[in-house]
């Protein structure tokens, strides 16, 4: 990873931070579990898939189909204001849907992807005063 990977993928998560999201780290690979200061605004929990290499190659990708003078500053706001829209949009009454977002290769290019999908029956109800909780 170089240096400048590793300042866009921190300089994400700053945007995202500064946003009032939260990132944990999820499983062991380029994964990280989002939560957001209104707590029940995301009930399926989304998770966040980048690495500072893909995030590069997608911020390159963007630079190099800009027309103009589109600078890196630019696109990499493009990228965070992206992920903070799918992040922040209300999918109906007050919540959002999105399950997993971020940077995906396919083939020679990086691509953004969305799973939202509203929740399956008994997977989120609003209404219920039951909570689960995990003990280690």
């Amino acid at each position: 990873m170089t240096g400048k990977s590793s300042e866009r993928l921190e300089w994400l998560f700053e945007y995202l931070r500064g946003s009032g999201f939260e990132l944990e780290r999820h499983g062991k690979g380029d994964s990280y579990r989002v939560t957001s200061p209104e707590g029940k605004t995301h009930p399926l929990n989304p998770v966040l898939v980048v690495n500072a290499t893909d995030l590069d190659d997608y911020v390159e990708q963007l630079l190099s189909g800009a027309k103009g003078g589109s600078g890196e500053e630019e696109a990499l706001g493009m990228v965070s204001l992206n992920v903070l829209e799918e992040l922040s949009t209300d999918h109906g009454d007050g919540y959002n849907f999105v399950r997993s977002l971020g940077f995906r290769r396919r083939k020679e290019r990086v691509d953004f992807f969305v799973d939202s999908s509203p929740p399956e029956p008994g997977e989120f109800d609003p209404s219920s005063p039951l909570a689960w909780t995990a003990y280690p």
